[in-house]
């Protein structure tokens, strides 16, 4: 399952706010790329900004893809169904299920908790202002509504991309543990598979925690290259269900895999820039994994 979401609005000619922004386009050239590339799942949104968005944050496209400008206004929970791109992410993934049927199994790609969290934080000098903690219990709710949602409109796999997974050490790590639970559950309650994937810019701690905390919370990890060596050079590649995430010129990888690889993807959205034969020979290699 490549994720070229971004990849598909230079194939049909549009800026990334023209496509993102618009479900009928959105649907439209997903399908049309579904149909040469014949891949087994179908990205149906992948944007890092859609939660804070979705809360309050102000978005700018000046620089092409979505940037978060301005935080939100207030920390405060609210319903996000019909707020910032969210009712596109679930028009697209209505009109593909109507489409495709079982042909193809569709997926949602959301930024982890901690992402959204640090796109939304402010800094701040008053001595009762939000926290960390605060901005992680609104990501993690609202993430959690989206997640729901998308599950609700026909999502079979709901992929989290988190730039930097805490470590047992940090302070978020209980709060991040416990909302990622409750999420996988809501996830699998609706049959669809949770996944979470570690960023290609994640730090290296160590692979078999990350992989064995993610899992013991109900989600399939994802892992990069990096931690896969890593893994294998301690003869410890997983022994359950896994995904393994490629960077768009993988090279070797094979000694990277065992028979418990169960999803193969690319290692985050594939830059918008990116030539459309280059989208096919990156297909092409992730197909050489299968």
């Amino acid at each position: 399952m490549p994720l070229f979401f971004a990849v598909a609005a230079k194939i049909g000619g549009l800026t990334p706010q023209q496509f993102f922004t618009n479900p009928t386009k959105i649907a439209n050239g997903l399908r049309q790329l579904q149909g040469p590339l014949q891949c087994d799942a179908l990205c149906c949104y992948a944007d890092q900004t859609l939660i804070a968005e979705a809360v309050g944050a102000r978005i700018g496209w000046e620089a092409g893809l979505p940037q978060v400008i301005a935080p939100p206004d207030e920390i405060a929970p609210d319903e996000i169904e019909n707020r910032g791109r969210v009712p596109i992410m679930l028009e697209v993934l209505r009109r593909l299920r109507a489409v495709l049927r079982e042909r193809a199994a569709l997926a949602v790609a959301l930024p982890g908790l901690l992402t959204t969290a640090e796109y939304i934080s402010a800094p701040t000098v008053a001595p009762d202002g939000p926290e960390l903690s605060d901005y992680l219990a609104l990501a993690g709710g609202a993430t959690l509504q989206a997640a729901r949602l998308a599950c609700e409109a026909g999502a079979d796999l709901v992929l989290l991309i988190e730039n930097e997974l805490p470590g047992a050490e940090d302070a978020a790590h209980s709060q991040w543990s416990a909302q990622i639970e409750t999420l996988c559950k809501v996830a699998r309650f609706y049959e669809a598979l949770p996944v979470v994937m570690e960023s290609p810019i994640t730090k290296l701690r160590s692979p078999v925690t990350r992989k064995q905390g993610v899992q013991s919370l109900g989600a399939m990890p994802c892992l990069t290259t990096e931690a896969l060596r890593g893994l294998a050079e301690m003869n410890a590649l997983p022994d359950s269900p896994y995904g393994l995430a490629l960077p768009a010129a993988p090279g070797e990888f094979r000694q990277l895999m065992n028979a418990n690889c169960a999803l193969v993807t690319t290692a985050g959205d594939l830059p918008h820039e990116m030539d459309p034969k280059d989208l096919r020979a990156t297909v092409a290699n992730l197909r050489q994994a299968i």
